[in-house]
Formats: structure tokens, sequence, C-alpha cells
């Protein structure tokens, strides 16, 4: 028979025990409590951002309100000079049945946090802009090519243009030094920007200053002979969730330009140029949230636990619904100036 301490002594452990455990799951309650409470908050921060996202995209009015038009496709002095020179005629200017996207990209910027004591700066990798960018991509360019289709032109990506191995030599490989440099100053060339399979990352939608490398645009340009073409720049923070920006420009071949005395000139003719641009673009301040599609799923945090949250799971479409809204916008005010 066990003594009467002894007995004691066991109670002891038992009652120690049994708070212990008591402890134990209460504490396990409590931190499943709180990550349902955290979790339930996000999900409400993201139905307001989607929602807020869905009321832009139903409401064109106000999409037509902010999207900006800069003229300049086929522009007066232009088809003045080629009259008074004799290269080009009025029904020389034509809408192009053939317009080839040469350039669609993401400008991906850092987000930066500030707390009392750190500055905190979060980037995506390489693989997350590149997989971001692909999605938009291949959300909104069916779209965009029956817009376009429905204005008499047949828009085409890079492996229908590049029909010849000497074509792809040239759009992948020519040295664009000066292009590359200044896009480098613009911190766009690195992990921040990323191309669709098949295409190669052109920054003309954000660089500027175009007189000083202009001979090295329109050589590249003219070789690869397309009457008209596309650069499409989204600018977006993957990883604060954020929708910037959106620039769309059109170039269209100057029909008298090969005869012209300036074909053969390192000079810059403002008004006269190979190709003449026009853009159409649209900016959001504050930036738009929630292009991303959320869902909670299952992860494995520091302490190599299994534990949810609320994370990315697609790309929210309406990210490519303003694309295709820029891109057509941009090919329907570019047909008003060419025929004009």
């Amino acid at each position: 028979m066990k003594t009467f301490i002894q007995q004691k002594t066991i109670s002891r452990k038992r009652i120690l025990s049994t708070i212990f455990i008591t402890l134990c799951l209460f504490l396990i309650h409590l931190s499943l409590d709180a990550q349902s409470r955290k979790i339930k908050s996000a999900k409400k921060i993201y139905k307001k951002e989607l929602e807020a996202f869905q009321k832009l995209i139903d409401n064109q009015k106000q999409l037509n309100k902010m999207t900006r038009y800069q003229y300049g496709v086929a522009g007066s002095y232009e088809k003045k000079y080629n009259r008074k020179h004799g290269l080009a005629t009025k029904e020389d200017y034509k809408i192009p049945k053939k317009v080839g996207i040469m350039s669609f990209y993401i400008n991906d910027k850092e987000y930066t946090e500030i707390g009392d004591v750190w500055v905190y700066k979060y980037s995506s990798s390489k693989e997350k802009v590149n997989a971001i960018v692909q999605r938009i991509y291949d959300q909104c360019i069916n779209g965009i090519k029956e817009q376009y289709a429905s204005m008499g032109m047949e828009l085409l990506s890079p492996d229908e243009i590049l029909t010849s191995e000497k074509l792809k030599h040239w759009y992948h490989n020519y040295p664009l030094p000066n292009l590359e440099g200044k896009a480098g100053v613009f911190d766009i060339a690195g992990n921040g920007a990323a191309v669709p399979d098949g295409y190669r990352l052109l920054p003309y939608g954000t660089v500027w200053g175009l007189h000083k490398f202009a001979k090295e645009q329109r050589d590249y340009f003219m070789g690869l002979d397309l009457d008209a073409f596309i650069i499409v720049e989204i600018k977006l923070t993957s990883a604060d969730n954020t929708l910037n920006g959106i620039i769309a420009k059109f170039y269209y071949k100057n029909p008298g330009f090969r005869e012209s005395e300036h074909a053969k000139s390192k000079k810059f003719v403002e008004g006269y140029t190979a190709y003449s641009t026009g853009n159409v673009d649209i900016n959001f301040k504050p930036p738009i949230r929630g292009i991303y599609l959320k869902d909670v799923v299952e992860y494995t945090n520091k302490r190599g636990k299994t534990d949810t949250k609320l994370a990315p799971v697609d790309m929210n479409p309406n990210v490519g619904k303003l694309v295709e809204h820029i891109v057509v916008s941009l090919g329907r005010n570019s047909v008003k100036q060419i025929t004009k």
C-alpha cells in the first residue's frame, strides 16, 4: 500500500499535469483564435479592395475621364513635309493592316514600410514578376486582338512577326546600348521588370529624351520593317498589391521617310521621324489596391510548423481589363489621327 505522503505526491502531480495540459490547450486556443481573427481582418480589407477596384471598372465614364491622350501619330508637320516634297500623298496614310506588339512589360517598384525604428524594403523575385506579367498578358491579349480586328488591324505578337531566323536575331539581339543604359538609370532593367515569353524588354514607355538615341531606335525599328507597332507598360508594386498606372505607345511608319533626305542623317528632326508616336496612359494616385485574387492557404512558418494565411493565388482579371482599355483606346485614337 502507498503511504499517505506517496498518495499526496501522486495527487499533486496529477493536478499539475492537468493544469499544464489545460494551459497548453488554452494557449493553443488563443493562438488559433488570434490567427482566425487575423485572417478575418485580412479578408475584410481584401473584400473592400476588390469592391473598390470593381467599382472603377464598372464606371466607364470615370475611366474615360482618367485616360489621357497624347497626339502625334502621323502629325500635321510630317504630312505637310511629305506632300511638299512629293514623298507621300494623303492616300498613303492608311490604317495599318498588321500591328506588332513590340514589347509588353511590367515596371515593378519596391515597397517601403517605415516603422518606429526600422525602415523595411520589400521587393519581388524575378520568378514572381515573370509570373505576374505572363498572367496579365494571357488574361487580356485575346480581348485586345479582337478589338483591334474590329478596327481593321491584325495585332501580332513577336512569334507571329518574327517569321525568319534573321528577324528573330534582329529583334532579340540588336544592340541597344543607349536604351538599356537609360533603362538602368531608371532602374527598370533588373528584377523589377519582366516580359511575357518571347518578348524583349524595350522600356520605351518610361524612357524619354528619345532624341539622344534616335538613330539607334530608328535603325532598330526600320530593320523590323513594321508598318505600325505598340509598346505596353504596366506600372505596379507587386510586393504592395498595388497598380500605379498603364501606358501604351503607338508607332506608325512614316510613308515618306525612306525617300527623304533625313533617312541617311543622324540628326533628330522634331516632327519628322521614321516612326511618329502617340500614347495613351492612365495613372492612379493613390494606387489601386487589390491586384491579386486571394485565398486562405497553408504554409510552413519559420518554426517549421504548418500555418494558414490569406495569400495571392492569381491575378485579378480587372488588371487585364484596364490594360485592354488603354491599349484599345490607343488603337482608336491612332486610327483617328492617321485618317484625319
